[in-house]
């Protein structure tokens, strides 16, 4: 048996661009492009994956105690999140528009001593109030 997605739906994630194509800051070795330079949107990646956002009140226990950090996550097939890596920006999620990036990328549903899927755990950016 391999196991299926529930309710698939298409998102469309970007990915950063190579780091050479990149101007970074010298002294503290982070990007100096803004936001939208920094991600391949002429390349996007369109994917099916079944989604859970967690709602505002649910924390996850850490070992520091509790802490909201992930927003929820997309388990996607296995072979399809192959090259999608940490920091990748989800911008589409059954076609409404989002801002959501991959924090981390984690192995899920294993059957028979074989993972078929990852979770792509993303959260949300705080870019604060536009004036």
């Amino acid at each position: 048996m391999i196991p299926k997605l529930i309710h698939p739906v298409a998102c469309i994630i970007v990915q950063l661009k190579e780091k050479a194509e990149i101007e970074y800051s010298e002294d503290f070795d982070e990007p100096i492009t803004e936001d939208e330079g920094l991600y391949d949107t002429d390349n996007p990646i369109t994917i099916n994956g079944q989604l859970r956002v967690f709602t505002w009140d649910e924390l996850q226990a850490k070992l520091s105690g509790y802490s909201e950090n992930a927003r929820g996550y997309l388990l996607v097939k296995k072979d399809d999140a192959a090259t999608i890596e940490k920091s990748d920006k989800i911008i589409s999620i059954a076609g409404d528009t989002v801002e959501n990036y991959i924090i981390e990328k984690r192995p899920a549903s294993i059957y028979n001593k074989k993972y078929y899927f990852n979770k792509l755990i993303f959260t949300t950016k705080d870019r604060g109030i536009n004036p």
